[in-house]
């Protein structure tokens, strides 16, 4: 079965194409295209390198607060493991101390000065301008696909992948955990197509070709998290998904969306809890 949003690396790893767009019924002219990206690219710009600390000051701040810690965690051990207290210490070695609040005093001093700078370049004219064109122009690309502001939004998921021995094999770099990229789409239907949109164009999927939805029992991971409720609250806690240190979402399973195109079976993968929404546009019942 091929992955709509998959991308193939089989013979190219640098493939940065969805298989998706044999489906592509419409997409945003270039002129709103190009405007957006030109105002995504100073978003980028703001948040990456307007609300980061000169290098300089990045560094030591990572010095410091290292410096402290490693202190910190140093004189501890000392005081569980050789039963020694902390004014024995002290009496010792009082410079220890001093370099230890210093350190810290330092970091964060540092730390407060980085979160005041983002905080005002985050709520600056500025911002809120560029926020506003970026709201604007998708807004105008959206309505030039043909996508109604009263459309559901539905996330789906996209991964790289090999061809091997004729199956489709999840594709994962070197020392890295395979992660499932996860992509807000608006999701519509009429009398003929079931339609997918983003700012990227419109994917149209016929009605009779759709077969079936059914689930994989496979623990995947996936990034970012969409919902603008937290995934371990309210509709999703049922779900019992949890949050890894890189801010991945781990799930206990995931569903696809199965059809046919020319005599060759595609999926639509999907986390558990857009199951409801693709039921009810798709007319099918998960298996």
């Amino acid at each position: 079965m091929i992955p709509v949003f998959g991308i193939d690396v089989t013979e190219n790893k640098e493939n940065d194409q969805w298989n998706a767009q044999v489906f592509l019924a419409a997409k945003p002219s270039d002129e709103l295209k190009q405007s957006l990206d030109k105002e995504s690219d100073i978003a980028f710009d703001t948040v990456f390198k307007k609300v980061e600390l000169p290098l300089v000051f990045r560094i030591l701040q990572w010095i410091f607060g290292l410096a402290g810690l490693c202190i910190t965690m140093a004189c501890a051990r000392t005081v569980l493991e050789d039963d020694i207290s902390i004014k024995q210490i002290y009496a010792q070695l009082p410079w220890l101390f001093w370099l230890a609040g210093a350190s810290i005093v330092i970091w964060a001093v540092i730390t407060f000065f980085a979160k005041r700078k983002e905080k005002a370049v985050m709520e600056s004219d500025e911002r809120e301008q560029n926020i506003s064109r970026i709201d604007s122009l998708s807004t105008s690309i959206y309505a030039e696909l043909g996508v109604s502001e009263e459309t559901d939004e539905v996330d789906v998921l996209s991964f790289e992948y090999k061809i091997k021995d004729g199956e489709i094999k999840p594709y994962k770099k070197a020392l890295e955990d395979m992660v499932y990229t996860n992509y807000c789409f608006n999701i519509f239907a009429d009398d003929e197509n079931v339609y997918l949109a983003s700012l990227d164009g419109k994917f149209k999927f016929a009605r009779t070709s759709l077969k079936t939805i059914h689930k994989i029992n496979k623990k995947i991971m996936f990034f970012p998290w969409n919902k603008d409720e937290d995934y371990n609250k309210g509709e999703y806690k049922k779900y019992k998904m949890h949050e890894g240190e890189m801010l991945n979402i781990y799930a206990k399973g995931y569903y696809v969306l199965e059809f046919e195109r020319n005599g060759e079976s595609w999926g639509i993968y999907f986390p558990e809890y857009e199951l409801e929404t693709f039921e009810e546009l798709t007319g099918l019942k998960a298996e």
